[in-house]
């Protein structure tokens, strides 16, 4: 998980369009994932990702979230490029709350099952103004069926009904830029989270990764070992 998914943290190559993700500070690895958030046993911190692309079941107390938070973040920032604004932009946490009802419209309990703590699931299903949700349509007048149809499935509250990652890129908006599968394979190579996570970071440890991380590309340093 990158936990901190926002226009920021994309760097984009105007020349090509390549995009490349940055800022992994806050990235966890998960180990084990089935694709349902239940099963996430790990409790996680709730100070994650900046709010305006915090997704619901962080802001609403779900310690055992899993990558889904970036796929809604994906969905805000998708949504921001559609109308080259912000588009879910809560000064505090009780507006991001109503920004996402508003733009949604009123959950269902069962959308909202991951709220264990009683004041928080009334505060979102009886405090919170009921609201049907905006016709994206009309708030996105340029957008295609296929752009609205993703970003529904981006930003989706229930994180068991969000489209996942392997969905959106199999996604019709995208079928005309996706690369070849050759491009999308995962990575074989196991991390070792206690090389990253349990380092001590002094200048000499540093600077060997990073040289390691050089001679990763370049075979002829492969003899200064």
């Amino acid at each position: 998980m990158h936990r901190d998914l926002k226009p920021a943290n994309l760097l984009i190559d105007l020349e090509s369009c390549d995009v490349k993700i940055c800022d992994f500070g806050l990235s966890r690895i998960i180990e084990e994932e089935d694709g349902d958030s239940e099963a996430t046993s790990e409790a996680r911190t709730l100070y994650v990702v900046t709010r305006w692309y915090r997704a619901p079941e962080v802001l609403l107390g779900h310690t055992r979230y899993g990558s889904e938070i970036d796929l809604w973040s994906l969905g805000c920032i998708f949504g921001e490029l559609l109308c080259r604004r912000p588009l879910l932009n809560g000064d505090n946490f009780v507006m991001q709350l109503e920004k996402i009802n508003d733009f949604l419209g009123t959950p269902t309990a069962d959308d909202i099952w991951y709220v264990t703590n009683d004041k928080a699931r009334n505060f979102v299903l009886n405090v919170l103004p009921k609201r049907s949700g905006q016709d994206l349509g009309a708030k996105f007048p340029g957008a295609s069926m296929d752009a609205l149809s993703l970003l529904q499935g981006l930003l989706t509250v229930d994180p068991r009904k969000r489209i996942d990652a392997a969905g959106a890129l199999a996604h019709p908006y995208l079928a005309a830029v996706r690369e070849a599968p050759e491009y999308e394979k995962l990575s074989s190579i196991l991390v070792d989270t206690d090389d990253i996570e349990a380092m001590e970071l002094t200048e000499s440890n540093l600077k060997r990764m990073m040289f390691q991380e050089v001679m990763r590309f370049h075979d002829e340093l492969q003899d200064e070992k």
